[in-house]
């Protein structure tokens, strides 16, 4: 039978009308027993929860080194509360209009909007108008269910009366706003406006703020994301109320009704999840003890040390395909990991733990731990080595295959180059004078130092195969990146956190990071070894690090697979005065058909990544060191390694070397110097009168915090 049929729709009309009779006696009822109970004051036997509504599930926020707002963590509920001063006039009075005009002049339930919804829906013979206020509204989401029963009627009144004699109405209205729910994940205006416009509440104009009031009739009706069209229209009618209402004038309403609907793309919405932030959550939930569920809805705010711009650049060159080398056979991508310091402070900058934006799962700079190959010889080879007293960028260094013992370390590429200075050992990572300085200074020496710096050893970590990255466990890119911090920074280590400080909701310190540094080198034994790794960059196993205008010092490192047979890791970790940045590439799990190409080594594989991360930040402007007083810069005969004549014969090469104050060579010809006025001698090139320092420094274990700087004291070396 056809719809049209006057007995289906005879039948229909009763229908409704027998609703309509049923809801005007259960409103009668409801509004006797509400008079009475008000009357005879026993509207107190429904309790009013005032945490429920003062503490809502709430997002977690994450905010940046600067101060900015970067990411909202949440888990089923995303909810950003904001104070009702924050949220436009106009904005406030569109709601108000679309929800409950006579808002301000009940006192929670609208009697007068009662009898005139239940007169129109007579009128029309329909059931469309509501007449709950935004009072009741906001009983209903905090305290009741949706269930349409004259007991929840009853109670909801009663709970909105007790709610107007707890709250002003600012209060009301600025819980309400924090409450409701929008579409797309969002509850509350502010997470309303960050996922459709991509901006704070506060920002809102009065076609938006009008837009998100018409949302809340019906999300699955009104979302802009979801039915564009009939947004748009329901946004027009609520103008069109505001302006009836005296809120706005008839040519502010045609204006803001011509406004096309423009939302923001998905990428400029708060971001909810990311390497760092997941990282930020997880130490917060260690530092104040709780669970993640319990975290992210609880309001709380975490101020890091995220730096936005190197983020940003870090995440573009982790997702740069161009800078990887290709999947191997059955599709499975090369893998890779990032972490940025701030050379400073230590402290995280940025990261990415991956390439599948598997935010959840393996994090590689913190979770992952692998063999650095000759990225260690810094720490555990040459910085110990100058601290030892007993080495200088030009200390003679034996590159010819050589046995310690039952080790017998090989170059890169079976190639020796003879007998080398330090500087040239450290800028073409040469294995054999590595290793036999790390026999020269003792492994425990080695070790010693790089435990000073936060480097991790297994208790069978004890050859001179370590100088080569030969640990059992191996290092994580953080630990490896934060490792290179005193180099960076004239001689201090401090463990890097990415968490500043966290407050609750309502601005309480909860956490405040108060971390020590340790001074564990001078800085001018720190400018010494930057100025070789310099080295690395200009002529040695960095230079795809060698940007115009950005000086960077940076050391490579390659572990080979199977003998040479591929590789397995490939690293790069290069730094300036701002930034130390650490880049790994290689496969989770290395194995025949997972391994990198035999040319993927650190200098061809990361180095790439973070050249684009330093170009990018910098253009043709970095930063460079500033040389201490402690160290001397020294003209040097090429030959003879001593100091060069002020008139050097033509055709004799020389060259400028640094060196610690009183540790530079001696003249030319003879030991003794300045020579004597009355000879005819030409007077050598020296360096002004070294002034004796306090002695070289050598290290023992890892030293308890101080506030004073202090160097390690000398212990015996083998």
């Amino acid at each position: 039978m056809s719809k049209k049929d006057p007995g289906v729709q005879s039948r229909r009309a009763v229908r409704i009308l027998r609703k309509i009779f049923l809801s005007v006696l259960v409103s009668i009822l409801v509004f006797l027993v509400f008079m009475f109970s008000y009357i005879a004051g026993i509207e107190n036997w429904q309790t009013l929860d005032t945490a429920l509504l003062e503490h809502m599930d709430q997002t977690l926020l994450v905010y940046d080194d600067g101060g900015a707002l970067c990411a909202g963590v949440h888990g089923k509920v995303n909810r950003i509360a904001i104070p009702i001063s924050e949220v436009p006039d106009a904005v406030q009075k569109a709601f108000i209009s679309a929800e409950d005009a006579r808002f301000y002049e009940h006192g929670g339930v609208d009697f007068i909007r009662i009898m005139g919804a239940l007169w129109e829906d007579i009128r029309t013979v329909s059931l469309k108008e509501g007449a709950s206020t935004i009072t009741q509204q906001l009983v209903k989401l905090t305290h009741l269910t949706s269930e349409k029963t004259f007991s929840r009627k009853l109670k909801e009144a009663l709970l909105a009366l007790r709610l107007e004699r707890e709250y002003t109405k600012d209060e009301i209205l600025e819980m309400y706003l924090n409450c409701v729910y929008f579409g797309h994940g969002a509850y509350g205006i502010e997470a309303a406006s960050r996922e459709y416009f991509g901006k704070s509440a506060s920002e809102l104009t009065l076609d938006e703020g009008a837009l998100l009031a018409g949302v809340l009739k019906s999300p699955t009706n009104y979302a802009p994301h979801i039915e564009p069209e009939a947004s748009v229209k329901r946004r027009n009618l609520v103008l069109s109320l505001m302006a009836q209402y005296g809120y706005i004038t008839e040519a502010e309403k045609q204006e803001a009704s011509s406004k096309p609907l423009k939302l923001a793309p998905e990428a400029d919405t708060l971001p909810s999840q990311g390497y760092f932030f997941n990282y930020a959550a997880e130490e917060a939930c260690r530092l104040l003890n709780m669970d993640m569920d319990a975290l992210m809805a609880s309001g709380y705010k975490i101020y890091t040390t995220l730096d936005s711009r190197m983020q940003e650049l870090a995440e573009a060159a982790m997702a740069n395909d161009s800078l990887f080398p290709a999947n191997a056979q059955d599709g499975t991508p090369v893998q890779g990991a990032m972490v940025i310091l701030n050379a400073r402070t230590g402290s995280i900058a940025a990261m990415v733990g991956g390439r599948t934006g598997d935010y959840a799962g393996l994090n590689r700079v913190t979770d992952m731990k692998r063999q650095p190959g000759s990225a260690i010889k810094p720490v555990l080879v040459f910085a110990p080595a100058l601290l030892s007293g007993g080495y200088t960028t030009i200390s003679q260094l034996n590159d010819e295959p050589t046995t310690f013992g039952n080790y017998s370390p090989q170059n890169y590429g079976g190639e020796y180059k003879g007998k080398v200075t330090l500087r040239q050992a450290v800028a073409s990572s040469l294995n054999v004078p590595a290793v036999s300085i790390l026999d020269d200074i003792g492994v425990e020496t080695g070790k010693s130092f790089a435990k000073s710096v936060g480097i991790d050893f297994n208790e069978q970590d004890t050859g001179l195969s370590l100088a080569l990255g030969g640990l059992t466990d191996g290092v994580s890119p953080l630990s490896l990146c934060a490792a290179y911090q005193p180099f960076a920074n004239g001689g201090t280590y401090t463990q890097p956190a990415c968490i500043k400080r966290i407050t609750d909701a309502q601005g309480n310190v909860l956490y405040e990071n108060k971390a020590m540094s340790y001074t564990v080198m001078d800085a001018g034994n720190a400018f010494l070894l930057t100025d070789m790794l310099r080295s690395a960059v200009e002529t040695g196993t960095a230079t795809r690090l060698n940007i115009q205008g950005v000086p960077l010092a940076a050391k490579t490192g390659t572990t080979d697979y199977a003998d040479g047979d591929g590789n397995s890791d490939a690293w790069t970790v290069a730094y300036n005065p701002d930034y130390i940045a650490c880049g790994w590439m290689g496969f989770d799990k290395t194995d025949a058909q997972h391994r990198l190409p035999a040319g993927v080594t650190g200098g061809a594989g990361p180095a790439k990544l973070l050249k684009y991360v330093f170009e990018n930040a910098y253009g043709q402007n970095g930063p460079w060191f500033v040389q201490p007083d402690s160290v001397v810069r020294v003209t040097l005969d090429a030959d003879t390694l001593r100091v060069a004549y002020t008139d050097q014969p033509t055709g004799e090469a020389t060259f400028e070397e640094y060196f610690l104050r009183g540790t530079e060579p001696k003249g030319g010809l003879s030991d003794f110097f300045p020579v004597a006025p009355d000879t005819e001698e030409p007077t050598p090139t020296l360096a002004p009168t070294p002034t004796p320092t306090s002695g070289f420094f050598r290290f023992g274990d890892t030293p308890e915090p101080t506030e004073t700087p202090f160097f390690y004291e000398p212990s015996a070396s083998p």
